[in-house]
């Protein structure tokens, strides 16, 4: 019952097994009591948080549309039109906040398969209930039947990412450019940590 509210391109990181992992959790906050707060980038804010009438859940699976929109674009965005006149925020809240079902466009050029499309339409779907119940049933949605995932494996950390090898020849690379960086010795009090997995002694070592 936790809300990131903050998936955004510049907040997923991806990992040695080419596993993406969240990061940022400056804007992560309880489901309940439902907060109305404005937190977050503009153009990825959903109906019901600029509308400031309290938000829930819902919201991280808006985000989870823009997100997945903005990776099959190469970056565009719904509600952003390139010109700084109408992407005020006040243009963005108006596009937002005017989006019906199924009336999700894309650039041109841009022509993903009917069940992304359903998918995408689904997650920016104006009406946070409708998108609450869509997402109960997320991984049984047809565009992941085709691609054949197997949740389970992945979440057990067993399914290999297609990017594994392209990310652990950049760590490699990395790894062997930087400076070895060694850590100050802690001349701290020490009780703070005592509840830590490591000993005292670990940390004074």
């Amino acid at each position: 019952m936790i809300i990131y509210r903050n998936v955004t391109a510049d907040s997923v990181v991806v990992d040695e097994k080419g596993y993406p992992q969240l990061t940022d959790m400056r804007y992560a906050t309880k489901a309940e009591p439902a907060p109305t707060d404005f937190c977050g980038y503009p153009h990825y804010l959903s109906p019901e948080q600029v509308s400031g009438q309290g938000h829930g859940l819902p919201t991280d699976y808006w985000d989870l549309g823009i997100f997945t929109y903005e990776m099959i674009t190469g970056g565009a965005n719904p509600w952003l039109t390139g010109d700084p006149a109408k992407d005020s925020e006040v243009g963005l809240y108006s596009r937002i906040s005017g989006h019906k079902h199924g009336q999700l466009a894309f650039p041109e050029g841009v022509n993903p398969s009917p069940a992304l499309t359903s998918l995408l339409n689904d997650l920016i779907h104006p009406n946070a209930d409708d998108r609450l119940s869509v997402f109960s049933r997320f991984c049984d949605h047809s565009w992941f039947a085709e691609a054949q995932l197997n949740f389970n494996a992945i979440k057990a950390g067993d399914t290999r990412a297609p990017l594994q090898k392209e990310v652990q020849a950049l760590l490699q690379k990395v790894t062997k450019a930087s400076v070895r960086l060694t850590a100050d010795k802690f001349t701290g009090d020490n009780k703070q940590f005592a509840a830590f997995s490591l000993s005292v002694s670990d940390l004074s070592a």
